[in-house]
């Protein structure tokens, strides 16, 4: 009796064993793209301290939440990429505002599109917004079994 209640999920269909794949996937992706961005924004925070210190506080914010969202999304949380993305997006206008009108006490970056570490911090946002969107918005699969 065991084995029959077992025997159809021992035999996991194709599309199943791909979506599989496929989520392990994003979640290296975004675990990347978040590791990436924390580590930006940490190695530059005692700077944004001294200069701009609402600056340095939200640095450390994005710091603590790329973190959170690793351990979210690592234990299939999907609040993690809620986090995540959300936060990259911010952190993506933040940059485009700083680089553009500059921000209150801190224009120093304006026209400054060529940092190495900020374009870094930039596409590693991006591919987390994209990925979050995606695990979020993407279209649901809709077949019963």
């Amino acid at each position: 009796m065991s084995t029959n209640t077992l025997q159809p999920e021992h035999h996991s269909t194709t599309p199943t064993r791909d979506r599989s794949v496929a989520t392990r996937a994003m979640e290296i992706g975004a675990v990347v793209a978040l590791a990436i961005t924390g580590w930006v924004h940490l190695i530059d925070m005692s700077d944004k301290f001294s200069e701009v210190p609402y600056l340095g506080i939200g640095y450390g914010l994005i710091v603590i939440a790329a973190i959170a969202s690793i351990v979210l999304i690592v234990r299939g949380d999907r609040r993690g990429w809620m986090l995540g993305g959300g936060m990259c997006l911010a952190t993506i206008v933040g940059y485009m505002l700083s680089r553009t009108t500059g921000l209150p006490a801190s224009t120093d970056d304006v026209g400054n599109w060529s940092e190495t570490l900020a374009v870094w911090a930039g596409v590693a946002e991006i591919v987390m917004v994209v990925l979050a969107g995606i695990v979020l918005f993407g279209r649901q699969d809709t077949t019963t079994s």
